[in-house]
């Protein structure tokens, strides 16, 4: 699992930092045979060609484990005493910039009749960009039908995010982290696996919202780890980072194309040669 990820935007680069964790378990060769784990931990740190990126910009990332494969590998001696993890990560990247764009608001010609087709394009511009990490606390009891637990070995899961509630000044992400603990008990199994599930709420102060505000947010596990309290007890902790954005919904008036005749000489020798306006407040 992915943790500690952190991603920036450099001029003609994106910078990804972070660490793997790899939790393994395997049975090895031998008179007892006994079924045994192994964790590491592997830093992350690439440098990712992007052209057009500059330090500027907005960077919207999302980073997760993509396909890949554990398996035995020699060691220099030739014995089967190395193993192998090879895994792909997979980053959703988008870029924002804030671009100054000339349109054609109207046409004109004195030698012909330009009718231009005006059209209402609706499209989305980013208002706000917001990091924040939402840390997770529980002190869970073991069940009557679960065995005493002497070990903690690992613990790995995900989070989603069940709803988003926009207020004026805020939003409310109200979602669940899903943790597989991985643990020794006190009887024959070697490791067992429980699930928890840790129901969470957190609130965004972002000021007073534009009308009609699109909000997205991306949510990512940083932390999820468990400590033994005792055989009885024992406490999970996980920290989420919230990467949220506002849009705003913004619709924009183009040329799309025209049409030309001839001027129509009659009907211009109609039309007065100046018009009077008296200006209103409210203008």
């Amino acid at each position: 699992s992915l943790r500690n990820m952190e991603t920036k935007v450099l001029d003609g680069k994106i910078s990804i930092r972070g660490e793997v964790e790899c939790f393994v378990i395997y049975q090895g060769f031998g008179d007892d045979n006994l079924v045994q784990y192994l964790y590491s931990v592997r830093t992350i740190n690439k440098e990712l060609e992007c052209i057009e990126a500059t330090e500027d910009m907005v960077l919207e990332a999302t980073c997760s484990l993509g396909k890949g494969e554990t398996g035995v590998r020699q060691d220099s001696d030739g014995e089967d005493r190395v193993i192998g993890v090879d895994y792909c990560v997979q980053l959703g990247i988008k870029l924002y910039k804030d671009n100054e764009v000339n349109l054609i608001a109207d046409l004109y010609s004195p030698q012909v009749e330009i009718m231009p087709d005006i059209e209402t394009i609706p499209y989305e511009n980013l208002w706000m960009h917001n990091l924040a990490k939402a840390k997770i606390n529980e002190r869970r009891h073991r069940k009557d039908e679960q065995e005493q637990i002497l070990q903690i070995c690992h613990t790995y899961g995900d989070v989603e995010i069940d709803d988003v509630e926009v207020f004026e000044d805020s939003v409310k992400v109200i979602g669940v982290v899903k943790a597989n603990i991985l643990y020794i008990a006190n009887d024959d199994s070697p490791i067992k696996c429980m699930e928890e599930i840790l129901p969470f709420e957190y609130k965004i102060d972002i000021g007073s919202l534009p009308k009609d505000a699109s909000v997205r947010v991306d949510a990512n596990l940083d932390l999820l780890v468990t400590t033994l309290l005792s055989a009885e007890d024992y406490e999970i902790k996980a920290q989420v980072n919230l990467d949220m954005c506002v849009f705003m919904q913004t619709e924009l008036e183009v040329v799309t194309d025209m049409k030309i005749e001839p001027i129509d000489y009659e009907k211009k020798s109609h039309m007065p040669g100046i018009i009077g306006y008296i200006v209103q407040p409210e203008d």
